[in-house]
């Protein structure tokens, strides 16, 4: 039904005043008072009915998907990239390769070096010996930059994997707290 133009008074008219006579002259007989109650009902009703009709919209709106999960989406992706990277640092070959893994490399090279160094005490010096000690020596460096370089990544993964978790923790609470709304609002319903 189109909407009817809105009814107005002539300029300079008393709306307040207009309004009271017009209010006494139906409350001044039986069928006036009767319209007056039956209006008021009415128009209570309507009122009723726009102010349900607008509780439901927003009912609904409030249970769509809110642009909270387009952040929560957008925060999984990134953990996901964090996690995915930190895999590949873990799985990534050192770039040092040697036939034995590094502690075990430095363990021998410095018995090596330990025993060569009693050799010497009870020869004379010569220079062969001199040469085996600084390569033993050159080998611990080796083994220990790599042991060093894999602790490294080791610790790179576990502080990215422990970031992930809290922000994972973080998604997990908000889920959380959103199902306990979703609850809340459908026992009330």
């Amino acid at each position: 039904m189109p909407a009817s133009p809105q009814p107005s008074l002539p300029a300079g008219t008393d709306v307040e005043a207009e309004y009271s006579s017009i209010e006494q002259a139906l409350l001044g007989s039986a069928l006036g008072r009767w319209f007056l109650v039956e209006h008021s009902k009415r128009a209570r009703r309507v009122d009723s009915e726009r102010l349900d009709d607008a509780l439901s919209k927003l009912q609904s709106s409030l249970r769509q998907p809110p642009a909270l999960l387009g952040q929560l989406k957008t925060e999984i992706t990134s953990l996901r990239g964090e996690l995915t990277a930190a895999r590949a640092r873990v799985t990534a070959k050192p770039d040092v390769q040697s036939a034995e893994p590094a502690p075990a490399a430095i363990l021998r090279s410095v018995e090596s070096l330990h025993q060569m160094a009693w050799t010497l005490q009870s020869a004379p010096v010569n220079e062969a010996a001199c040469q085996q000690i600084a390569k033993l020596a050159s080998e611990i460096y080796a083994h220990s930059v790599s042991q060093s370089a894999q602790s490294k990544r080791a610790t790179d993964v576990a502080t990215a994997l422990d970031a992930a978790m809290a922000r994972l923790d973080g998604i997990l609470q908000t889920i959380h707290l959103e199902a306990e709304v979703e609850t809340t609002a459908r026992s009330a319903g």
